[in-house]
């Protein structure tokens, strides 16, 4: 069976598509959700490694700096100043013997005097050539706290320098521009190579020396005994004042150098890098893991939904469409002895109800058709038996015995009668027949509705005056109208046969025109017996009259009315029936001024 050749297979189709679309759907949208967030939660973890690895990196650098910057102020503690009076006694004594030249002997004292006096030319000539810079190893040993720095460079103001035995006798030689000589404390840091191009982090501290308290020239040996000569720098008292009321007071710069190898730093780094790089890929791996969970979660859960949902739909549909099947199963019961749909409406859906009525409508059109049939069959039989039984009965009786030439006469006259009387019945059906098949042929032209009712009034005149009826003709001012004639005058016929035959002595029959804008009005009023409301439905079905006593003489056959619908809507009109018992009835035609015939597309019943 194909698809499309079942409601139940169609709609299972449908609705599991539209299932299958609407569950693709929402796992694609609840898979891209979830994957916008974790990218997102993605993006914040990377970002937030990245900020790690830098604070990590500047918190190592700084670290390295502050390592750098203890070294060089332990460095600054450290330094000691130390007097080489060997060395200014053979500077001075080569001074003297250049200056001791006979002809230079007028400079020779001045000279002499400043090397021996207290001034100023005399300490800075005592400082640059008798103070020297060390660093003791053995106090660079014991400093725990603090690590010496590997590499260090210190400088004094006035020229003395030390150096790590690690720089091989290479000073890193401080830029003494850089620094402001109104500072007192000042420090920088840089990258920079050595000279033998190894890169390391560097620290230049400017700090200030221990403050010079006083200079005197040494002592001869053995004047105070073994004790070594004093200190020329000693340290500062709280107020800045020297201890010796005729000291000279000064302050004297020291420049201090600290590097480090950057490899540390680098590798440290490089640990740094590849903890950051092992957490990103971590989360990375957490992401990609999370996703793939989630997509066979997904395509799991909307295959078992799916699938659950298939089979509650099936069962839903089986159930949904029972009340169908049974007014399926009560129309499948119908039979043409029983017409009547067995079934409640109040137990169908609401959707359904309109079908059942409308098929219980149509039973009952198809009981009346079938019922009119079975009438028609009778009636058809009684109207062409009546005649038939008196043609053959008045046959019989002229062939009984010889009679005169009048005696036949008679005879044959009521046979002819009884012929017209079966043709007429005949025609009429095949009228039927013609119009419930379509084919009767509508001639429209333009004809004065006013002279077609005048010749049918003067054609129903003498039955109306042997009927003791009196007749009326009302017309328009005018009356054209486009329209097939001879169908209006047998129409109008018809009416006014029955007009005058259902009609009390003494009565009247009015056939009135009337001209409206946009149709024309053509109306039969008689006083007769009226219809009753139960009939006025009937009256226009075949072989149907209401007072079925009353003989037929072919224009009363049950057909006429039939025949004046049809040919109505033939001619695109419609027929309207007003009737009240005992008063009298009116039939009105609306027919159009200029409209083509309504043309029929299947027979009426």
């Amino acid at each position: 069976m194909k698809a499309h050749s079942s409601i139940r297979l169609s709609l299972v189709l449908y609705c599991t598509t539209l299932l299958a679309l609407a569950l693709a759907s929402v796992s694609v949208l609840g898979y891209r959700t979830a994957m916008g967030g974790l990218e997102s939660r993605r993006s914040a973890t990377k970002q937030l490694h990245e900020t790690q690895f830098t604070d990590r990196c500047q918190g190592l650098e700084e670290t390295m700096d502050h390592e750098l910057l203890g070294q060089a102020q332990t460095l600054a503690k450290l330094v000691q100043f130390q007097m080489d009076f060997q060395r200014l006694r053979n500077r001075d004594l080569g001074l003297l013997g250049l200056l001791s030249i006979p002809q230079n002997a007028h400079f020779t004292v001045p000279f002499w005097l400043a090397t021996v006096g207290r001034g100023p030319i005399s300490f800075e000539l005592f400082r640059r050539n008798t103070v020297a810079l060390r660093v003791d190893p053995n106090e660079l040993l014991r400093q725990d706290e603090v690590q010496v720095a590997e590499y260090y460079h210190v400088k004094a103001s006035w020229g003395a320098s030390t150096m790590s035995t690690s720089l091989k006798g290479i000073p890193l030689d401080p830029n003494l521009i850089l620094f402001a000589p109104n500072q007192a404390l000042f420090w920088e840091f840089d990258k920079t190579e050595l000279p033998s191009g190894k890169p390391v982090r560097r620290v230049r501290l400017k700090t200030s020396a221990q403050s010079l308290v006083s200079f005197r020239p040494p002592r001869r040996p053995g004047a105070e005994g073994n004790r070594p000569p004093a200190s020329p720098f000693g340290p500062s008292n709280p107020q800045g004042r020297s201890e010796a009321p005729r000291s000279e007071a000064f302050r004297s710069s020291l420049y201090i150098e600290c590097a480090q190898d950057y490899a540390r730093y680098e590798a440290q780094v490089a640990e740094f890098s590849a903890r950051k790089n092992n957490e990103i890929n971590q989360t990375d791996a957490e992401i990609d893991h999370a996703l793939s969970i989630l997509k066979s979660e997904l395509t799991l859960v909307g295959g078992l939904g799916f699938l659950a949902a298939a089979i509650g739909l099936l069962v839903l549909l089986r159930i949904g469409l029972l009340p169908l099947e049974k007014l399926s199963e009560a129309v499948r019961l119908v039979s043409p002895k029983d017409f009547k749909l067995n079934i409640n409406h109040s137990h169908l859906p609401v959707e359904l109800r309109p079908i059942a009525i409308r098929l219980e409508e149509t039973l009952e059109q198809l009981g009346r058709a079938f019922n009119r049939e079975k009438q028609a069959t009778a009636d058809i039989s009684h109207e062409l038996r009546t005649p038939l039984a008196a043609l053959i009965t008045t046959c019989e009786l002229a062939l009984r015995k010889s009679r005169s030439t009048e005696e036949y006469r008679e005879f044959l006259t009521d046979c002819h009668d009884a012929g017209i009387q079966m043709n007429r019945a005949v025609e009429r059906l095949l009228t039927l027949a013609r119009i419930d098949a379509g084919v009767d042929a509508f001639r429209a032209s333009m004809a004065d509705a006013n002279h077609i009712a005048a010749d049918c009034v003067d054609q129903v005149r003498n039955l109306a005056k042997a009927n003791g009826i009196q007749l009326k003709l009302e017309t328009s001012a005018t009356g054209r109208i486009s329209t097939d004639p001879d169908k209006l005058a047998e129409v109008l016929l018809n009416l006014l046969h029955n007009a005058i035959q259902y009609n009390r002595p003494g009565g009247t029959v009015t056939l009135r025109t009337r001209q409206l804008p946009d149709h024309t009005e053509i109306s039969v009023i008689d006083t007769g017996l009226g219809i009753a409301p139960e009939f006025r439905e009937r009256i226009f079905e075949r072989f149907f009259r209401m007072d079925p006593s009353r003989s037929s003489d072919g224009m009363n056959s049950g057909l006429g009315l039939s025949i004046v619908k049809g040919f109505v809507e033939l001619m695109g009109g419609a027929i309207l029936v007003e009737s009240v018992p005992n008063q009298g009835s009116t039939f009105k035609l609306i027919l159009p001024q200029v409209m083509e015939p309504k043309q029929k597309s299947s027979p009426v019943l």
